[in-house]
């Protein structure tokens, strides 16, 4: 039931114009990639907005910090080619 109901959530993502979905195979990995429409842009940066605020700034005891991310080096390989 839920695999059902996620399938036509996703259907009226995309015939809405929210997202567009892309099937990738690389390295003998198949996947999908999701491009965000207009709509799913606006969507989503508002979703992340909130996030913050409410997670991060509305938080006494939390303080934003930016730093490198570091990957095994297979992950580099790949993202590269």
């Amino acid at each position: 039931m839920a695999k059902q109901n996620f399938s036509i959530f996703v259907q009226l993502l995309k015939s809405r114009g929210f997202i567009n979905l892309k099937h990738v195979t690389r390295n003998d990995k198949s996947f999908f990639l999701a491009d965000y429409g207009p709509p799913g842009t606006l969507l989503r940066r508002n979703v992340l907005k909130q996030w913050w605020k409410v997670m991060v700034l509305q938080q006494s005891n939390v303080f934003p910090v930016e730093s490198s991310v570091f990957l095994p080096s297979p992950n580099l390989e790949a993202s590269a080619s």
